[in-house]
């Protein structure tokens, strides 16, 4: 079988805005989908897998990427949903037609001028390379979890300094913490 793959990844996106009010509420929506070129059968994840394996032979394939429900109140947004999450631990990745997307809660606030906060928790993923829902584990190992929460925050200094504090917990896992200065010179 040969390795060489070669895969066109759409999204079609709908972002909607937020309802009129001090409370405003909106909905998001992705139809991810895929179309095989070129490759043959044992492409793995590098084209499009079941959840047990399998599916290299597989031409095309679609699914809502992202779904979620919003609400908004002033510069802090909610979701709770299928997303892509943004977040030095949650990084969406394009190395593959589609990127992976996250089920959880998240909130994103710029209310305070310089400083954005974010915090989020996820409990499943469709991964890349699946269609579906699929439990949480390690890339390396496999090492099964339940959920990952997270919470952060930058400080931007001045226009060309940025400072960064988050941390993560995978429960019965790990506790990881992020840290950087940014500057442009």
């Amino acid at each position: 079988a040969t390795r060489n793959v070669w895969v066109i990844g759409n999204q079609a996106i709908f972002t909607s805005g937020f309802t009129q009010g001090k409370l405003g509420f909106g909905a998001d929506a992705s139809l991810f989908s895929g179309l095989k070129l070129m490759g043959g059968r044992g492409m793995g994840d590098m084209v499009h897998t079941d959840p047990h394996g399998g599916g290299g032979d597989r031409l095309a394939w679609r699914y809502l990427g992202v779904y979620d429900v919003k609400a908004r109140m002033s510069n802090t947004t909610l979701k709770y949903g299928a997303q892509l999450f943004d977040a030095p631990f949650l990084v969406p990745h394009d190395n593959r037609s589609l990127p992976a997307t996250f089920l959880g809660a998240s909130l994103v606030s710029a209310d305070m001028q310089d400083l954005s906060f974010k915090a989020g928790s996820i409990s499943k993923t469709i991964p890349r390379g699946q269609t579906a829902l699929q439990p949480l584990h390690t890339e390396y190992g496999r090492v099964p979890f339940d959920r990952l929460t997270y919470a952060g925050g930058d400080y931007q200094y001045d226009r060309d300094t940025k400072v960064s504090l988050h941390a993560n917990r995978a429960e019965n896992l790990w506790d990881r913490y992020y840290f950087s200065i940014g500057h442009s010179v």
